[in-house]
């Protein structure tokens, strides 16, 4: 998070084992495990199995933590642009946005639905507008453009402070009902 190292590729191999993503089902579907180790993990999915022989990819790609670094930015929007013409359909989710903006950045998008600018005047609140204290959007405008370019889900991901502090004090159902707990995986 300090950015003191780049991007890394890690590459290994398990020994036999399944694991169980958070689906529900999941262990369901690991008939017959015999003496194979099944852990539960921290992923969406279902079962995967790993086993000797077998070579495992961990990308650890870190996207937006250094905020001020014009180049990152650049060969971020480049990476997204070729992975988007290429098939990809994520959705970009944006610490830029507070969560209780998402209806904004949805009716921006209906109103004008290729004009980045307009969905950050109509989404960013004073904390994330341009400013000293806020956001540099010469910065991320070029990912709402791009999301609105390729049409895929743009979402808001900051939480208000008010939220942060009754999770950090009740955990994540201060602050979030089982639906939405589900519809993040966090349930």
């Amino acid at each position: 998070q300090r950015g003191e190292v780049g991007d890394t590729l890690i590459l290994v191999e398990h020994p036999h084992v399944f694991t169980l993503g958070r689906r529900r089902e999941a262990a369901a579907n690991v008939l017959v495990p015999g003496d194979v180790e099944v852990i539960e993990i921290e992923r969406g999915g279902d079962v995967t199995y790993h086993g000797p022989g077998q070579l495992v990819a961990y990308p650890i790609v870190l996207l937006g933590e250094v905020h001020d670094n014009a180049e990152q930015h650049r060969l971020r929007i480049d990476l997204l642009r070729r992975a988007f013409a290429a098939g990809w359909r994520p959705a970009l989710v944006m610490e830029q946005f507070d969560v209780e903006r998402q209806a904004d950045i949805d009716r921006a998008r209906r109103e004008q639905p290729r004009d980045a600018q307009h969905l950050i005047d109509q989404a960013a609140t004073r904390s994330t507008r341009p400013s000293a204290e806020g956001w540099n959007w010469a910065f991320y405008r070029p990912y709402v453009a791009l999301a609105l370019e390729y049409d895929v889900p743009l979402l808001a991901a900051n939480l208000a402070n008010a939220d942060t502090r009754r999770i950090v004090r009740g955990g994540l159902a201060a602050s979030f009902d089982d639906k939405r707990l589900a519809a993040l995986g966090l349930d």
